[in-house]
């Protein structure tokens, strides 16, 4: 039995075509109140479970039936929705008859779209928040080194952590540009939307500098740049406590989730850290969302938000193997948080080993060999709570599972969670750091051509008229996939959704020099609504950029389930003579 889990790949011909027409459905209303209505949620509470299993060796074991399984949640035995597997071969050609390759965009067409991959992905985060300084450029020395003998169609992506989260390659089947970013050398960070634009080279190459040498470079004359910003890569600030560091992990987990959303299927996370402060970590017991401290629900929330993007995090040691046989507590307890982070992922540590290249064969190697179980839990009434799954399988004794040991069930209405408190993180000021990763909860076209002629850029908040020698009015039309937005149906049968968009403009420091944000109700007739669901949730915008040296960032915000999608428009991504039509 398949499992549908994942939006038709007709959406990206279909929302192509109407990013690239210019058609307008719905009608747009600024009005926050409305009647009372039926909400119909995009998520339905089917419980998804990736399991891998392997034998007493590592080789998987293929070809089980869906009765071999069993599955229970909270110690009661659960019914079985649909079981499929997958491996590499089979994944490759699903891909290649749904239709792998994204449509052709027009010039001036961007979009966040990612096409269905043909292996399991596999993304490597290099840890320096939480590495030593002496460990860093060996694990980039056994990272080229498995680059090296990796075999085809591997498709991996390339993240670095300290400050910030920082995409260094985007997905990739291209080993030789794998090995390119690594080395340094004329770097290859994708921008958000567009897997093969170039990321800010200043900062990325920055980064690149570091990862090649085991102590990093100081450059002078760089005070107040981004690449300042970045040049701390990696060498952990003395003064970021365990409290900041531990947040600032999350929060780049949470970011790369938001990344993958829009892959279907399992994803494997490679992570090279020395460790995660062990203390942070909140006991599996029944608990609420409310009175509690924000880093207990900001790690709950992260791991569960991992879990249902189908995310598997491989935590792998980045000091390697410990010869002198007495490993101090902190160590000790970093490594069991890495073990717990393992588990609540359906993930592997490997602990205390100088096989960090094998360790990275391994995961990619065994991780497209999967089985993907659903049911729908016989306990409907949700709170919030840790529910335990423990997965069994009929086969001979020695075979070893690995699957996530629980979620975090939650409540029917999700509109409480999706609204970030005074404590915690913005979802939007995640997705507007300079140099994010895009989101792709949301996917989505965007058309940005220059304005009509005549048209006079003015700056968004004051309305005050700029110098159009120097800067540029420029539109936006958006159009969004309805289905990964939360949707109320009106009395009267209309639809309606509450939606944010934003727009940013970047200078060559990563300063936001230009903004536009617009809140608002977009509501569909039957009829609109038909025609949304082929072309999409629509609407248009405009702001003015700076003649050179800028950057577009565009956001759509649900701002009733929280969900994002966000792409990048580099300088030379803007058209410079091509006009949208008169309105």
């Amino acid at each position: 039995m398949r499992i549908a889990l994942s939006t038709p790949v007709l959406l990206l011909s279909t929302l192509s075509m109407a990013a690239q027409t210019g058609n307008q459905s719905g009608t747009l209303t600024g009005n926050p109140s409305a009647p009372p209505a039926v909400t119909l949620h995009a998520a339905a509470r089917l419980v998804v479970v990736d399991v891998t299993v392997t034998d007493a060796h590592g080789n998987p074991v293929r070809h089980l039936p869906e009765s071999a399984f069993h599955l229970v949640e909270g110690g009661h035995p659960q019914v079985l929705a649909g079981m499929e597997e997958h491996s590499a071969a089979s994944d490759a050609a699903a891909a290649s008859r749904a239709g792998a390759a994204l449509p052709p965009l027009q010039p001036g067409v961007f979009t966040n779209l990612v096409a269905p991959p043909q292996t399991t992905p596999t993304i490597l985060l290099f840890d320096a928040l939480n590495t030593p300084t002496s460990s860093q450029g060996w694990v980039r020395r056994q990272v080229m080194n498995y680059l090296r003998t990796a075999p085809p169609n591997t498709r991996i992506a390339i993240f670095g952590l300290n400050s910030q989260l920082v995409l260094l390659q985007n997905f990739t089947t291209d080993i030789g540009r794998l090995r390119v970013a690594m080395e340094g050398v004329h770097p290859q960070g994708a921008g958000p939307g567009n897997l093969d634009a170039e990321a800010p080279s200043a900062a990325v190459a920055q980064i690149h500098a570091q990862l090649l040498a085991d102590q990093p470079p100081v450059g002078p004359g760089q005070e107040g740049s981004m690449a300042q910003a970045l040049s701390d890569f990696s060498n952990i600030d003395s003064n970021v406590n365990e409290a900041q560091r531990a947040t600032i992990t999350l929060r780049a987990f949470h970011q790369i989730a938001l990344f993958l959303a829009g892959v279907p299927g399992r994803k494997n996370l490679i992570w090279f850290s020395s460790g995660f402060p062990l203390s942070l970590i909140p006991p599996r017991t029944p608990t609420n969302y409310t009175g509690e401290p924000t880093w207990k629900r900001e790690y709950r929330e992260t791991m569960d938000l991992l879990s249902r993007e189908r995310i598997a995090i491989y935590p792998v040691d980045a000091q390697g193997l410990d010869i002198s046989g007495a490993r101090s507590s902190e160590r000790m307890e970093a490594q069991s948080a890495m073990y717990e982070m393992a588990d609540d992922s359906g993930g592997k540590a490997f602990m205390n080993t100088n096989g960090l290249a094998q360790a990275v064969e391994q995961v990619v190697s065994t991780g497209s060999d999967y089985y993907t179980l659903a049911y729908v839990p016989s306990d409907k009434n949700a709170h919030g709570e840790y529910r335990k799954i423990r997965v069994a399988v009929d086969a001979p004794t020695g075979l070893q599972l690995s699957y996530r040991r629980g979620y975090y069930a939650e409540p029917t209405d999700t509109r409480a969670m999706a609204q970030s408190d005074d404590d915690g993180p913005s979802p939007v000021r995640a997705a507007a750091a300079y140099l994010a990763p895009p989101a792709t909860q949301i996917q989505f076209f965007a058309r940005v051509l220059p304005a009509a002629a005549g048209v006079v850029p003015v700056a968004d908040s004051s309305r005050r008229q700029l110098d159009p020698s120097h800067n540029r009015r420029y539109g936006i039309e958006y159009s969004a996939d309805v289905r990964s937005l939360d949707v109320t149906t009106l009395p009267d049968g209309r639809r309606q959704s509450h939606l944010e968009f934003v727009s940013l403009v970047y200078d060559p420091r990563g300063r936001v020099v230009r903004s536009d944000v617009k809140s608002l109700h977009m509501t569909w007739t039957p009829e609109q609504w038909a025609a949304a669901m082929q072309r999409g949730a629509r609407y248009q915008q405009e702001i003015s950029v700076p003649a050179e040296g800028t950057s577009l960032r565009l956001i759509v915000h649900d701002l009733e389930n929280g969900h994002l999608g966000s792409l990048d428009v580099s300088s030379t991504g803007l058209q410079p003579s091509a006009a949208l039509p008169p309105k």
